[in-house]
Parts: C-alpha cells; sequence; structure tokens
C-alpha cells in the first residue's frame, strides 16, 4: 500500500562531503546516522571510495522553506561531528 508525497515546492540542497574513515564502518552504518542528525537530511548516497576516502553525497530538504545558509551550515556541522566522533572520521 503505496502512499503519494507530493513534491516539494522548495528546493533540496545537495553537498558532497569528503571523510577518511575507517574501512570497517559500513555505508548503512554511516548513511544512518547522517540521517538520524537531523529530519532536512533527506539522502545520503555512496559516490566514490578510495582507500580510506569515501565522498558522501548529502541531500538537505526542509518541506516548509528554503533553507538558509546559516540553517545548513548548523546542520553541516551536527552531520560532522557524528562523522567525527561516532567514526573517528576526518573531514576533507
Amino acid at each position: 500500500n503505496k502512499k503519494y508525497i507530493e513534491p516539494s515546492k522548495f528546493p533540496e540542497s545537495i553537498e558532497d562531503v569528503r571523510v577518511v574513515i575507517s574501512p570497517h564502518y559500513t555505508f548503512r552504518e554511516i548513511e544512518s546516522e547522517i540521517e538520524e542528525a537531523d529530519e532536512r537530511v533527506k539522502n545520503v548516497s555512496l559516490l566514490d571510495v578510495y582507500e580510506n576516502k569515501k565522498t558522501f553525497r548529502i541531500t538537505y530538504l526542509d518541506r516548509t522553506k528554503n533553507l538558509t545558509n546559516e540553517e545548513l551550515a548548523k546542520i553541516r556541522e551536527k552531520v560532522y561531528k557524528i562523522l567525527q566522533i561516532k567514526f573517528k572520521a576526518t573531514i576533507g
């Protein structure tokens, strides 16, 4: 029983984040933690893996308004903290 979800009237913001992270963490573990960082994290995908570096594409969306640069910075900070604390990752 599929439920129709009306497309958002507001644009998504997309950001690619490269991290140095231990290879023993699975994509699902990392994806789940990033998505739980903030309700406005809509999607996380893995773009690239090179040695111990992973590049994630993170899509942000607020269905009630456009996200400002300040709001995006706060969400990004939450995501980075999770990556750094939970996964001992280095951003960049």
